[in-house]
């Protein structure tokens, strides 16, 4: 399937040795309709879940420092998508699980829109 993919995590915190990958979606209507693939507002887009642990992936295995990388998908508007292939936050689980992602305030915000090469 020929989908856009971006290359770009929306949002990663940062401690010495942790971090955390955010990718954050606002659609209201999501439908699985592939692995890979969902239908969100009328029109495809890659799943969130597989682009989050493809963000991940890539930073745990190319990223040069010891920093081992999380991620987390934050739907804003939506309670109509589930994944068992990544935390999610806001649709079906609301709230932040602050004991599954403790974010401390030696954290840093890293970056908006950091590539991933």
């Amino acid at each position: 399937m020929g989908l856009p993919f971006t290359k770009r995590a929306d949002v990663i915190f940062v401690d010495k040795d942790k971090a955390l990958v955010v990718e954050a979606k606002g659609w209201r209507r999501v439908k699985k309709i592939g692995d890979n693939a969902v239908e969100a507002d009328g029109e495809l887009h890659k799943d969130p879940s597989y682009q989050l642990n493809n963000y991940v992936s890539k930073f745990n295995l190319f990223h040069s420092s010891n920093i081992k990388f999380e991620g987390v998908l934050f739907l804003y508007n939506t309670v109509d998508y589930s994944s068992t292939d990544c935390k999610i936050l806001g649709g079906k689980a609301r709230g932040f699980p602050r004991d599954v992602f403790p974010i401390q305030s030696s954290w840093h915000y890293a970056s908006l829109f950091f590539d991933v090469k």
